[in-house]
Order: structure tokens, then sequence, then C-alpha cells
């Protein structure tokens, strides 16, 4: 008991030990060495070169056409007045338009049924014979839509079409349509090819008298998913754009759809195909700025073999009218 007792005194408590500095920092005349850092400037204070100045050259756009921005400009009330006007006496009650836009072998095709081998004469005369009645056109015509090849054609006896339909009074209209193109990444769709030159092509028909021209875009129904998205898509695009372009250059467009459909299909599914059909080539005539008083539009009608005219109509019919607005031209 005495020996840790005097352990204890004479080493101290733990109190004592605990409150000792260590010997380096205890005796005078020694301090706690400091501790140098070394400081980098600021990006702000550094001293950097300016960036060369580059001389910028003006970009000619008629060098790369392919940079010009092409904006939608509206119509002006002049030239919705002049397009609204030509849509009135081609919609005009009792009267058709007459298309005389079959190929060289279609009309072979019809020919055949009267002459063994038809000619390049017996065409022209059968196209003269049709266009031939002046007094009578007149009753019951409001127009008639020619092929673009066929604007330079004469008839039997070396007039032109194209003069023939202007004394008779009507509307001279042409197809400018071209060939038909696949879909990359369909089922065997189709689109219409022609857009690149149009504005060209409308320029030459408006000079030798054309007021309307027609477009003609192809729909397939061939199986469970067709139309695809991407031919609705592609087409609907296509037809608004030959539609704006067309006002833009005076002409009345006329929006021709034409549908394949296939053998068998019930009534629901090809209204619902229509509907389909016709609801993506209206957005995409809001979308393209389309004069919508000033457009017309051709509709398909439902293929159903079973059913009688009436019947095809009144379905056909009751699609347009859930589908189309009031203030479409035609």
């Amino acid at each position: 008991m005495n020996s840790s007792f005097e352990g204890s005194t004479r080493h101290g408590s733990n109190e004592d030990l605990l409150n000792q500095r260590p010997p380096s920092l205890s005796h005078k005349g020694q301090t706690k060495p400091e501790v140098q850092f070394k400081t980098t400037p600021r990006l702000n204070d550094r001293k950097t070169k300016p960036a060369p100045k580059l001389k910028k050259k003006p970009l000619r756009l008629e060098k790369y056409p392919e940079l010009r921005i092409r904006f939608v400009e509206p119509l002006l009330a002049d030239q919705e007045q002049t397009i609204q006007k030509t849509v009135k006496e081609l919609m005009e009650p009792g009267k058709g338009i007459l298309a005389v836009d079959d190929s060289i072998r279609l009309l072979e095709k019809k020919l055949k049924q009267v002459l063994a081998e038809p000619k390049e004469d017996d065409r022209r005369r059968y196209l003269e014979m049709l266009l031939g009645a002046n007094h009578h056109m007149r009753l019951y015509l409001s127009g008639v839509a020619f092929r673009e090849k066929a604007i330079d054609q004469r008839g039997y006896m070396g007039r032109r079409l194209v003069t023939i339909v202007k004394e008779a009074g009507l509307k001279l209209g042409i197809r400018v349509d071209r060939a038909l193109v696949r879909i990359p990444g369909t089922l065997g769709e189709w689109a219409t090819d022609g857009l690149d030159t149009y504005e060209d092509t409308c320029a030459r028909l408006k000079n030798i008298g054309a007021e309307f021209v027609m477009w003609r875009c192809v729909y397939t129904t061939s199986g469970l998913n067709t139309p695809s998205n991407l031919a609705l898509q592609v087409n609907s695009n296509t037809l608004a754009r030959f539609a704006s372009i067309s006002q833009k250059m005076g002409l009345v467009p006329i929006v021709a759809v034409e549908v394949l459909w296939e053998p068998g299909q019930s009534a629901e599914n090809c209204q619902n195909v229509l509907r389909q059909i016709l609801s993506s080539l209206l957005k995409s005539i809001q979308e393209h700025q389309v004069f919508i008083e000033g457009t017309i539009l051709r509709v398909p009608a439902i293929y159903l073999p079973n059913y009688t005219a009436q019947a095809i109509a009144n379905v056909t019919m009751n699609v347009v009218n859930q589908t189309l607005p009031p203030a479409l031209g035609g």
C-alpha cells in the first residue's frame, strides 16, 4: 500500500500528466514552425493574349441555295379572292371536271375494244372527238384536266388540245404528279415524286393559261397495319406542300386521294382507314397554312362490292361529314 502511494506522489497525479505540454513546446525561445503555402495567381490576374480577330466574309446564298430558308407566306387578299372565285366556278352545281389523264397504255387498252391495233392517229382522233363538242361540253363540264405531257399534244386536225378546251370556255387544268416511288421502311407502300421542280412547273403552266392543277397520292390497304404511319405522314405532307405551292403561284389545287382497297374488308374497317387518311391530310394542310376555302379535295369511294351504289355513297359521305370542315372549297 505504501509503495503504491509513494509512486503516485513521485510521478504526480493523472491530471498533472495530462496538463503537461510536450518538452519541445514548453521551452522558451522555441516557437511552432510556420507552414508556408505556395499561392498561384487567379485566372483573372493572369495576363493572357487576346484571341486573334477573324475576318468574317459574307456568305453568298446564291452559291449555296440549299441554305436558303423558305417561309410559308400567307396569301394576299386579292389572291384569295381570285382562287376562291375559280373554285366556285369549278364546283358549279350540275357540272363536273373531265380528267383526260389516261396514259398511252391505258388509252390503247380502251381503243382495243373497238380497234385491233390502235395507232397514234387513232388516239388523236379519239381525244379530239371527246373534246370537239364545244356547246355540249359547256352544259355539263366546268373544266378539263390533262396530263403534263399533253400540253403540246395536237388533235387529228392539227389543233392543240389545250386550245380546244380554252375555246370551249372551260377551265384548263393539268395533272402534275410524276412517277410513284417506294417508301423505304414500309411493306410496299407508295409515294409520289415531282415536288423538287414544282415551282418552275407552275410558272410554265400559268403562262399557257392553266387555272387549276391536280396531284394524286396512292394509299394501300394490303395488310392489317396499312396504311402505316410513315406512309400517312409522307403522303399527307406531299399533298399539303403541293397545295401550298400551287396557291402561292395562283393555281387552284385539287388534292386527289386514291386508295387501293383490299377485297374482303368490312365497311367499318374501310371507314376507319378513310377517316385516318383524311384526318392526317387535314392536319398537314393546317400545318402548311393552306387556304382551305381555295382547295378542292377528291375523296375516293369506299370499295364494298356487296353494297349498292347508294349505300356506298352513304358510307363514304358519313366519313367525309365527320372529318372534313365545311369551309373546304370542294
